[in-house]
C-alpha cells in the first residue's frame, strides 16, 4: 500500500491501488477533492492527482497556479503530465508547508484457521485496501490474518519471517483510517488470543523477533521421513538451518552424533512402510545418540525453540527434560514416572498416555526414497499443534 505523511499535517493520505486517483486541492467540496487542504492558499482549487498504476504512485499536477514540486527540482511538474514515484520522494504542493513523503508498506496477507462468514468478510475488507491475500504462505506475506493463534505451520513460518499476526480486526481498523485519513493501525494491538493450553503464556510472544531468523545458524536438521523433511524445510531454510533427508545425505551413526547436528524423531503415520533394516538403523542411531548423553528431537521443538527465541532447550540433543523437571521438583518423579520413562525406554517401545487416551509409536525409521507413500505426502498438512500437545503431555507438563 503506498501513502504519504508530513511532518506539518498529522493525516495520511492513502493511495488505494485499482481505486480512483485521489484528488488533493484547497476545495473542502468532496464533489471536487478527495484531500483538502484549506489552509494553505498556495494550493490550487484542484491542484494535483495520485494514482497507482503496475504497484508505481503516479502523480500529476492538474494545472495548479503554484505547481507541484518533486524532491529537490525547482522546476514545476508539467501540468497533466505522468510522472512516477518512487518510495521516500518528497513532494511538495504549492510554495508553502504542503511537503510530503511517499512511503509504501507491504501487507500482503495469508490466513490460517479461519474459515466460512469470518473468510469472506476479509476478503471483501481487502478488497476494498487493495490487499493481496494469498492461498499459502510465502516471503512476500508480511501479515498473517487467524481467529486466535495455534501452532499452525503458517504460525512458524510468520514467526521465522518477522511478519505480523494479527485478527480481521486490524484490516477492519486499517480500512476505518484510511477512509479517515488517519495513521495506520498498530498491529501488535491486534495480535490474536493464544488458546495453546501447552505454551506458557506469561513467557511466549508472537511479536516480530529477527533473532528468530538465524536461530538454528549452521545446524543440520536429519529427518527419516520425507513428508516431515519436506514439512519443515521451508521452516528451517528460513532460519538458518541446513534440513537434510537421512536416505539421500548418507550421513554415518558417528556424523550423527556431531555438534549441531540434530537428529528429528521419526513419526509414524498409517502410510509409513518400515523394513526391519530401517528400523534396526533407526535404533542404533538412537542408542548411539543415547549413549554420548544426547537424543532425538521431537519436531515439535522446532516450532517451540522459534516460538521461545531458544535453543538452550528445545532442539538441544544435549539438554534432558527428564533432568531438568527432576531437578526443580524432586517430587515429580514419583508423579510422572510413566511421562519420564519415555527417555529411558527402547525406541521400540510403545508408551500409552491414559488421560488423553495417546498412543505413542517409538520406534524410528527411516524412508527411502522408493518406500514413499503418496498418502504421506498429503500429510503435511497437519497441525504443527498435534505433535506439540504429545511433545507436551508426555515430557513437559509438569516442567511449563
Amino acid at each position: 500500500m503506498w501513502y504519504l505523511t508530513s511532518e506539518n499535517d498529522d493525516r495520511v493520505i492513502y493511495i488505494i491501488s485499482q481505486a480512483e486517483p485521489v484528488i488533493i486541492g484547497r476545495s473542502i467540496d468532496n464533489q471536487v477533492c478527495h484531500f483538502a487542504i484549506p489552509d494553505d492558499p498556495s494550493i490550487s482549487r484542484k491542484h494535483a492527482s495520485l494514482s497507482v498504476r503496475n504497484n508505481t504512485v503516479i502523480l500529476q499536477d492538474l494545472g495548479s497556479r503554484y505547481g507541484t514540486f518533486v524532491n529537490d527540482s525547482v522546476d514545476k511538474a508539467e501540468v497533466n503530465v505522468a510522472i512516477q514515484l518512487k518510495e521516500k520522494d518528497i513532494i511538495k504542493f504549492g510554495k508553502m508547508n504542503s511537503v510530503w513523503k511517499v512511503n509504501n508498506l507491504n501487507l500482503n496477507t495469508c490466513t490460517s484457521t479461519l474459515k466460512g462468514e469470518n473468510l469472506q468478510k476479509l476478503k471483501l475488507t481487502l478488497s476494498k485496501l487493495g490487499v493481496l491475500l494469498k492461498n499459502e504462505w510465502d516471503d512476500s506475506c508480511y501479515y498473517l490474518t487467524m481467529p486466535v493463534i495455534t501452532l499452525t505451520i503458517k504460525v512458524v513460518l510468520a514467526l521465522v519471517q518477522g511478519s505480523h499476526i494479527v485478527t480481521t480486526d486490524f484490516w477492519e481498523n486499517l480500512l476505518e483510517s484510511v477512509n479517515k485519513f488517519s495513521a495506520i493501525p498498530d498491529p501488535q494491538k491486534f495480535i490474536p488470543a493464544v488458546i495453546e493450553s501447552t505454551l506458557n503464556k506469561e513467557v511466549v510472544s508472537f511479536s516480530p523477533d529477527v533473532q528468530r531468523k538465524s536461530i538454528f545458524k549452521d545446524k543440520k536438521f536429519i529427518f527419516f521421513s520425507r513428508r516431515q523433511y519436506d514439512m519443515y524445510k521451508p521452516v528451517l531454510c528460513r532460519s538458518g538451518a541446513s534440513p537434510l533427508l537421512l536416505a539421500e545425505c548418507k550421513m554415518t551413526v558417528s556424523m550423527l552424533c556431531e555438534e549441531n547436528i540434530v537428529v528429528i524423531q521419526f513419526i509414524a503415520s498409517a502410510a509409513t512402510q518400515e523394513t526391519a533394516a530401517q528400523r534396526n538403523q533407526i535404533n542404533e542411531i538412537v542408542i548411539q545418540l543415547k549413549n554420548r548423553g544426547k537424543r532425538v528431537i521431537a519436531d515439535a521443538e522446532i516450532g517451540l525453540a522459534i516460538l521461545y527465541c531458544s535453543t538452550e532447550k528445545y532442539c538441544n540433543p544435549s539438554f534432558s527434560f527428564t533432568s531438568e523437571m527432576v531437578k526443580q521438583n524432586p517430587g515429580v518423579l514419583s508423579k510422572t514416572s510413566k511421562v519420564l520413562a519415555l527417555e529411558s525406554q527402547e525406541p521400540t517401545v510403545d508408551i500409552k498416555h491414559e488421560k488423553e487416551n495417546l498412543k505413542i509409536n517409538e520406534t524410528y525409521a527411516s524412508d527411502d526414497k522408493n518406500n514413499l507413500d503418496t498418502n504421506e505426502k498429503l500429510a503435511t498438512k497437519r497441525k504443527l499443534k498435534d505433535s506439540l500437545e504429545i511433545h507436551h503431555q508426555l515430557m513437559l507438563k509438569e516442567w511449563l
